[in-house]
């Protein structure tokens, strides 16, 4: 190998041989002869610094998309939960005017029950002028088929008991049994609605008032 570097060497100096010697270390004597000989490294070295500053950027980019979805999904979450939250406020204070309305109505009967039997009493006529009347039954039955009351099928036997009664095809002892059994099934409707839905009694108008 050295052999060939003096031949060529010789053949560059037309053909004049001569001492061979090593060549001069490299050495820069200008910035701009510096910045020429390490012009690769520089350029490898800024395109890592790029890449680095290219890939922190989307990293961070990345970070914020991620942090804004999981607020969103935070805010959906708390908006859901209050939803839900109205809705079953919404739905107690629908079944509480119920439990109301159906202790009123059948605090209403409980209360006509004796008038209806001393009728009954003291008249020998079919009926004798008796009468038992449904205040707020209309609403009622259509509340109990939009909450689905356990209370509806007590509530319509009852309707049923009074229409039977209205109509009068009894005698005397007939006409006081059909009212002792409206009273029984008119009480106990409304001990149950002085309830709430989970079975914990709470006193209601009528038993306030010592009924």
């Amino acid at each position: 190998m050295r052999a060939l570097s003096r031949w060529v060497a010789v053949n560059q100096s037309g053909g004049q041989s001569g001492p061979m010697s090593d060549p001069q270390p490299w050495h820069f004597t200008t910035l701009l002869d510096a910045l020429d000989h390490w012009q690769t490294l520089l350029a490898g070295v800024l395109a890592v610094l790029a890449a680095w500053r290219t890939i922190r950027a989307t990293t961070k980019s990345a970070d914020r998309e991620v942090k804004a979805s999981q607020d969103q999904t935070a805010v959906a979450q708390k908006q859901i939960e209050t939803t839900i939250q109205l809705a079953q406020k919404h739905d107690e204070d629908e079944y509480d005017a119920f439990r109301l309305m159906l202790e009123a109505a059948m605090t209403r009967v409980i209360d006509e029950v004796p008038l209806a039997r001393t009728a009954v009493s003291v008249d020998t006529t079919p009926n004798g002028g008796a009468c038992i009347t449904k205040g707020g039954f209309d609403e009622l039955r259509g509340v109990c088929v939009t909450l689905g009351s356990p209370l509806t099928g007590e509530f319509l036997d009852l309707e049923r008991e009074i229409d039977n009664f209205a109509l009068g095809l009894w005698d005397r002892d007939l006409g006081l049994r059909k009212l002792n059994s409206i009273e029984v099934k008119a009480t106990e409707l409304r001990d149950k609605a002085a309830q709430d839905r989970y079975g914990i009694v709470w006193p209601g108008r009528a038993e306030r008032a010592g009924v």
